[in-house]
């Protein structure tokens, strides 16, 4: 590999490094803040999250600005910038408003917690020591999905443990195999087979 070729890979490898480390702190965060205020606000409390999507929407639009060419240029994929910017974003706020406006709030944002930590641990593990690959994944990011999700996910469901780690394994084998993007299909497919779940074993 030329010393050009190593250099991108290391700019590449730092830029998914930010990315990684936003999504996963802002993710739990937000799910944070969720489980927090639920109680006095209900459902409302998915509003500020449509409201920031739709801010991305506008950014997307208007992006001759210090704000869009910051964020666009600090943690947007290359080939992300003119084809779909702030793509994970807008699609990370559509994914997790379906758990918080179906189930209650705990199983929510577990599965917020489980996309957060886990999607972002996997990737830093895969980027840095994956070497049994599936695909553009692999088995040691998958692991590290599995593990870092369980523990985050517990904190809003501790007397579930089964059931978190349950939705931890599908979560890692969803981010493992699905050809959509995670942060659609984790949150969706985890909303549904808790709902199965629940209703099979009432919980």
């Amino acid at each position: 590999m030329g010393e050009e070729q190593m250099k991108e890979k290391r700019e590449e490898l730092k830029l998914e490094v930010k990315r990684q480390l936003v999504h996963l702190f802002l993710g739990f965060f937000i799910a944070l803040c969720l489980f927090i205020f639920e109680p006095f606000l209900g459902r409302l409390v998915v509003l500020p999250l449509l409201i920031g999507v739709l801010l991305l929407f506008i950014l997307q639009k208007f992006r001759n600005n210090p704000i869009s060419r910051f964020l666009i240029e600090h943690f947007e994929r290359e080939r992300d910038r003119q084809r779909f910017p702030y793509k994970g974003a807008i699609l990370y706020g559509f994914g997790v408003s379906i758990p918080i406006i179906i189930l209650d709030i705990a199983p929510a944002c577990a599965i917020i917690a489980i996309l957060s930590v886990g999607d972002s641990i996997s990737t830093l593990v895969g980027k840095n020591f994956g070497s049994k690959r599936i695909g553009h994944k692999s088995i040691e990011g998958s692991l590290a999905f599995l593990f870092s999700s369980f523990f985050s996910a517990l904190i809003f469901l501790p007397s579930m443990p089964e059931i978190v780690l349950l939705l931890s394994l599908i979560g890692a084998l969803v981010e493992l195999f699905s050809p959509i993007d995670d942060n659609l299909s984790v949150p969706i497919f985890l909303t549904f087979c808790y709902i199965i779940i629940s209703n099979l074993y009432p919980l």
